[in-house]
């Protein structure tokens, strides 16, 4: 039986019956009070993905920014603040020196790209929420920009590269999601539509029944599903964790293997099928 491992997250969801174009209207809003386009692979995920209940625990927003953040500017956020703090600043400016938005109050807007480029800030990090992932706002016009992080520890003007592209973000965020390794939402919203969930783990840690990892390469093999030269993802939970996502057509089956070579007890593999 074929598995393919170089699906793209629209065509995964697809597979899922999870796709939909609810986002299609509040994207374009977006872009036409932004005056300029969003990235294709950026627009093409959050129109398929918005509102869509497994991404309720994900790194990336898909909400309209009612009851969830949504999409918007890194310097929007540095107006905000600087607008929040400046009656303190005045009352204390011999404690505020320091305070990387104070330094931004100090210099004209025209002038901030000389310390930090702006962002589009599309995520954070769920759990703990104290990294944000943007991309460059110089970049918009490309189709598959990298995507960068801010670490709330880190000064405002330092921000790294986290991933090559915004395709190869969605679909870590996505994989993160369908491994149920963190949180239990796919596994919820799936099962309530119709589609059986197996799990095989290397530890036996936690509250869910699940199978060993013996029976879980007894299923592989019978299967003939050789991970070997499946495309991997960087999880973001895990010390040094990677994902590989797989479908088979013939039995309607998403794989989702994930290994962690840091701590060992903390792999998985997910199964959801309906045939």
């Amino acid at each position: 039986m074929a598995v393919n491992w170089n699906l793209q997250a629209v065509e995964i969801l697809e597979k899922l019956g999870c796709a939909g174009s609810g986002g299609q209207e509040f994207l374009e809003k977006f872009q036409r009070e932004n005056g300029g386009k969003l990235p294709r692979q950026l627009f093409g995920f959050l129109r398929a993905a918005w509102n869509c209940p497994l991404f309720c625990t994900a790194d990336i927003w898909t909400r309209d920014g009612k009851a969830a953040p949504s999409l918007h500017f890194f310097y929007e956020e540095i107006d905000e603040m600087i607008e929040c703090d400046r009656e303190y600043w005045e009352e204390s400016p011999e404690e505020c020196a320091d305070n990387d938005y104070y330094q931004m109050s100090q210099i004209p807007r025209e002038d901030w790209g000389t310390r930090v480029p702006d962002y589009l800030l599309i995520g954070s990090d769920y759990g703990a929420g104290v990294v944000t992932f943007g991309i460059r706002a110089d970049s918009l016009d490309s189709d598959d920009p990298p995507v960068y992080m801010q670490h709330e520890a880190d000064p405002i003007t330092l921000w790294t590269l986290y991933s090559g592209s915004v395709s190869d973000f969605v679909m870590q965020v996505l994989c993160d999601v369908l491994s149920c390794s963190e949180y239990h939402t796919a596994q919820e919203v799936l099962t309530e539509a119709g589609w059986t969930f197996q799990e095989f783990r290397t530890s036996r840690r936690g509250l869910r029944e699940c199978g060993t990892p013996e029976e879980g390469r007894t299923l592989l093999q019978e299967r003939g599903i050789d991970l070997s030269g499946a495309k991997k993802y960087r999880s973001t939970y895990g010390s040094d964790a990677y994902i590989r996502c797989g479908w088979e057509e013939e039995t309607r089956t998403l794989y989702i293997a994930k290994e962690d070579l840091g701590n060992p007890e903390r792999g998985t593999l997910t199964v959801f099928s309906k045939p």
